[in-house]
């Protein structure tokens, strides 16, 4: 049979959704004519449609699939399944509870990166909203940067997130704080603090989170910073985020108070550890033992690890704002979605508040209440600028 005949016979049989007649079809053809590249094309998407599209198919045949289709699929074709087959694979293998990142390394190595799609794809959902996802260029470097990151080859990751930076047009899911976040992690391990401190910072205006603040913490104990990275320690401690997460958060604040000689705070924060993992029905390490042994806690005694939470949460607030100027103000306006306002400062100035950094019965907050509050930096994505911010807000 002509070629382009066989190529049309083929396809004709895939939009029948007989892909196993379309397979053994296409490969007898191309015993005769195995450079025919239209031909390879429409067996790679039999291949795909049958054994990897589906959930369902065997691991074992499922990447040997891949593989068939990686090796015959005309990589100069933006049309083949070569793409839509890796990423499918990548998702396969992200997804694992042990992801082989070197392996995952290999397959994005096999994406042509000229054919990727630099524009976001867009979609409507069920509801009839219009829907935006992730272009391809930035689907591979958030893959290609978490797996550098994963595997401790941190200057490559460095470079990718400097190439993501630059090639991707649009980030979607807070791409571009997390691959920052990334550069900032690879820069501690290159002995680089002093320029990951200024990215964790810039970061933390954007986007508070517990986590990020951790990671700044340790950054500022490497550089022997101890006061520093208790103050961080505390925002992280005080940000929003599943008490049970921060487990390690409470030990290491444990470890830098102790340094600075508040042990009874430093026991209290074992203590607090210790509880959770109680709770949680985790295994607590002979090391951290010797911790609760070290600072003489009484474990039968201990109270919940929400009341422990609840009582630290002053000590943090101490640890935070120490040094800073405790303001005075009064509350001016109130946004009428209820859940941000003005406050007006003694000094005249006006700052922005969230109706969640208010202490105090919800009921109370009103227009003309006096208060005292401290100011932190924050971020205006209206008007894509920093400010300064009214927080940790407290009636007179």
């Amino acid at each position: 049979m002509p070629s382009w005949d066989a190529r049309s016979y083929a396809n004709c049989l895939r939009k029948l959704k007989r892909n196993e007649a379309c397979i053994a079809f296409a490969k007898k053809q191309l015993e005769a004519v195995p450079d025919f590249a239209p031909l390879r094309n429409e067996l790679g998407w039999a291949l795909y449609d049958q054994y990897i599209k589906s959930s369902d198919i065997d691991e074992k045949t499922f990447f040997r699939t891949a593989e068939e289709i990686v090796r015959i699929s005309d990589t100069g074709n933006r049309y083949s399944a070569l793409k839509r087959t890796v990423f499918k694979v990548l998702d396969y293998c992200k997804n694992r509870p042990d992801p082989n990142y070197e392996s995952m390394l290999n397959w994005l190595d096999q994406l042509p990166m000229d054919q990727l799609k630099e524009d976001e794809e867009t979609f409507r959902a069920a509801d009839g909203t219009d829907r935006a996802l992730a272009s391809e260029v930035e689907r591979y470097y958030a893959l290609k940067i978490e797996c550098l990151l994963k595997l401790n080859q941190y200057a490559e990751c460095c470079d990718a997130v400097d190439a993501a930076m630059a090639k991707v047009k649009k980030f979607h899911y807070d791409n571009d704080i997390w691959f920052k976040r990334s550069y900032a992690i690879a820069l501690k391990h290159l002995d680089r603090a002093s320029e990951a401190e200024g990215i964790y910072k810039q970061l933390l205006i954007k986007r508070k989170e517990w986590f990020m603040l951790k990671e700044l913490a340790e950054l500022y104990k490497c550089q022997g910073n101890t006061r520093e990275a208790i103050r961080a320690a505390a925002d992280a401690a005080l940000a929003p985020g599943d008490v049970e997460k921060k487990v390690q958060l409470f030990a290491l604040l444990a470890e830098l108070l102790n340094q600075e000689g508040e042990t009874d705070a430093a026991g209290r924060h074992i203590s607090l550890s210790y509880v959770i993992r109680v709770e949680k029905g985790w295994t607590t390490p002979p090391r951290f033992m010797e911790q609760v042994k070290k600072y003489g806690i009484d474990i039968e005694n201990l109270p919940s690890a929400i009341t422990l939470y609840r009582s630290m949460i002053p000590y943090w607030e101490q640890c935070k704002y120490r040094g800073q100027e405790l303001l005075k103000g009064r509350i001016e306006s109130l946004l009428p979605n209820g859940k941000a306002g003005f406050i007006r400062a003694s000094t005249g100035k006006q700052h922005y508040f969230k109706v969640a950094s208010v202490t105090g019965p919800r009921h109370m907050i009103k227009e003309g209440k006096d208060v005292t509050f401290y100011l932190e930096e924050g971020y205006d994505s209206k008007k894509n600028q920093s400010t300064w911010n009214a927080v940790n807000i407290k009636f007179i």
